[in-house]
């Protein structure tokens, strides 16, 4: 049962994952102003997962938002 259970809440935070391609559609940037504001610390880095592929939480597309809001990415 306790299998169970972690996997309905691995499946969860799966669909919570949001890939690059996906913030860029959300915010209308590119991929090279993303990186840019990470790298000038705009904004926090990605999460990374084991692999390293890079990956966001609806709330870091929140919080991206808010640090991108006028400073033109």
């Amino acid at each position: 049962m306790l299998m169970i259970a972690k996997q309905v809440a691995n499946r969860r935070r799966a669909m919570e994952i949001l890939t690059v391609q996906q913030v860029l559609a959300a915010l209308g940037i590119t991929r090279a102003q993303l990186y840019y504001a990470e790298e000038t610390h705009k904004i926090p880095p990605a999460r990374r997962m084991s692999t390293g592929k890079r990956y966001y939480l609806p709330e870091d597309l929140d919080q991206i938002k808010r640090q991108l809001k006028g400073r033109g990415a």
